[in-house]
C-alpha cells in the first residue's frame, strides 16, 4: 500500500502542468511500474486458484509455499481474532521451515523484514467456507499426525517430545475442579444455615457435624448409617479447614484434571474420599466425629505424583511431583495433632492417599501410550456420578436426624 501511494504521488506530480521533462520521465516510469505491479496480482486473482487446500497428508498454502506441508511438521495451531480479522496461525518446526522454499510474495516479505518466518498464516475471513470447520479439521489432522508420530517413536523405543503433551495439557479446562470447590463452599454454607448450635467462633459445632453426616464409628457400626461415608468428605469443621482444603484441591485438582480428564479426576476423588472415610472409621475412636475433604484431596495428590511418570523427564514433571510431595509429607506426619482445636484426621489422610495412589497406578498400567486420555472413562464417570448421587440422597436421613435433634 505504501508503494502504491508513492507511485500514485509520482504520477500525479508528473502530470502537473509546470512539471519538468525529467519529472515527467520519472512519472512515466513510475506509472509503468505501478501498472505492471498491479497487473500480475489481478491476473492471479482472476485465475480463481485455490487459496488453501487441506488433506489428511498435509496442507497447501500458495501464498506461503509452493509445496505441500505435512501435518507432522506443525507444532501448534493458534487462531487469532482482531475485529473483523480472523486468521489461523500454524507454527512449523524451525528446521523444516528454514529449508522450505517460499512463494514469491512470502520470500519478498522475508527479504524486506530480514528474518525467516516459521509460521504459516491463513486468513480465514477471506475464504469462501466456514472458518470454524476449517480450524476443527486442521486441529484433527494435526492431532492424528502427532499420535502417529508418538506411536512410531514408541515403537523405536524413544520418548515422545514434551511440546505436544504440553499443548494437550493446556487445552483442557479444569471445570470439574471448580465445581468441586463450589460444592464444598455451598455445603459449608448449609452447615452454618442448619446448625444446631454454633460454637464461640460462629463455626459449626460438633453436634452439627454429627447430625449433618460426619463419620462416627458407633453410628455406622451399630446403627447402620453407612451413608456417612459419603457425606463426611463434603463437610468441614471451620472456615480455615475449608480454605486450606480448597487451596490444595485447586492446586492439585487443576493439574491432575488436565492430565487425566474430568472423568478420572472425579473417580479418583470419590475413591479416595471413601478410602479416607473407611480408614477414619477403622482406626479412630468410635465416638470421634470425622469430616473434611482431606481424604479425597490426599488421593488426588498421590494420583498426581503417580500419573506424572507418564510425562517425559522434564522440569514440568519434577515441579508437579515436588508440588504434590510438599503437601503430602506434612499431611501424613502426626506431629500437628496436639492442641485445643479440631484434631487432624491422619487416618483419613492415609486412607485417601493409599486409595488414590493405588487407583492411579492401575490407570497408569492400562493407559495406552497413543491415547490422550485413559481407557474406561465412561465407567469412571458413572462411579463419580453415583458417589455424588448417594451423597445428595443422604439429605433424607440427615433431615430425619435434624428433626430428632430439634425435639
Amino acid at each position: 500500500m505504501l508503494i502504491a501511494i508513492l507511485m500514485a504521488g509520482c504520477i500525479w506530480t508528473g502530470l502537473a502542468r509546470d512539471a519538468s521533462p525529467a519529472l515527467r520521465a520519472v512519472a512515466g516510469i513510475g506509472a509503468l511500474l505501478f501498472g505492471v505491479g498491479l497487473f500480475f496480482p489481478l491476473c492471479r486473482s482472476w485465475a480463481r486458484g485455490p487459496a488453501f487446500v487441506i488433506s489428511p497428508d498435509g496442507f497447501f498454502l500458495p501464498s506461503f509455499s509452493d509445496q505441500m506441508i505435512p501435518w507432522s511438521e506443525v507444532t501448534a495451531l493458534n487462531r487469532l481474532k482482531y475485529g473483523r480479522t480472523d486468521s489461523l496461525k500454524m507454527l512449523l518446526e524451525p528446521a523444516f521451515a528454514s529449508s522450505l522454499p517460499r512463494s514469491n510474495s512470502a520470500s519478498l516479505g522475508e527479504r524486506v523484514s530480514g528474518r525467516r518466518t516459521t509460521s504459516a498464516v491463513v486468513p480465514l475471513n477471506l475464504l469462501s467456507c466456514e472458518p470454524d470447520a476449517v480450524v476443527a479439521q486442521c486441529a484433527a489432522y494435526v492431532e492424528m499426525a502427532q499420535e502417529r508420530s508418538w506411536r512410531e517413536m514408541l515403537a523405536r523405543g524413544e520418548t515422545p517430545p514434551i511440546a505436544p503433551i504440553l499443548a494437550q495439557i493446556r487445552s483442557h479446562r479444569p471445570w470439574l475442579t471448580y465445581m468441586l470447590l463450589a460444592m464444598l463452599a455451598l455445603v459449608y454454607a448449609g452447615e452454618l444455615q442448619f446448625a444446631v448450635n454454633a460454637n464461640n467462633h460462629g463455626e459449626p459445632s460438633v453436634l452439627t457435624l454429627a447430625y449433618l453426616g460426619g463419620v462416627i464409628g458407633n453410628r455406622i457400626w451399630l446403627n447402620g448409617e453407612w451413608w456417612r461415608l459419603f457425606t463426611a468428605p463434603f463437610l468441614h469443621a471451620g472456615v480455615m479447614h475449608l480454605l486450606f482444603n480448597g487451596i490444595v484441591l485447586w492446586s492439585a485438582g487443576t493439574a491432575l484434571e488436565r492430565l487425566l480428564g474430568w472423568r478420572w479426576l472425579g473417580a479418583i476423588f470419590a475413591v479416595s474420599a471413601l478410602g479416607g472415610s473407611f480408614a477414619s472409621v477403622l482406626f479412630n475412636a468410635p465416638n470421634i466425629v470425622g469430616v473434611g475433604a482431606s481424604g479425597g484431596i490426599m488421593g488426588v495428590l498421590a494420583a498426581l505424583f503417580v500419573i506424572c511418570f507418564r510425562l517425559p523427564e522434564s522440569g514440568l514433571r519434577t515441579r508437579l511431583q515436588i508440588r504434590a510431595m510438599q503437601t503430602v509429607i506434612p499431611a501424613l506426619l502426626p506431629f500437628l495433632s496436639s492442641g485445643g482445636g479440631p484434631k487432624i484426621d491422619y487416618a483419613a489422610h492415609f486412607g485417601g492417599f493409599l486409595a488414590g495412589g493405588f487407583l492411579a497406578f492401575l490407570i497408569h498400567q492400562i493407559w495406552p501410550h497413543e491415547q490422550s486420555e485413559p481407557r474406561y472413562g465412561v465407567f469412571a464417570a458413572i462411579f463419580a456420578f453415583a458417589f455424588v448421587l448417594i451423597s445428595a440422597g443422604s439429605i433424607i436421613p440427615v433431615y430425619h436426624l435434624r428433626q430428632l435433634y430439634g425435639h
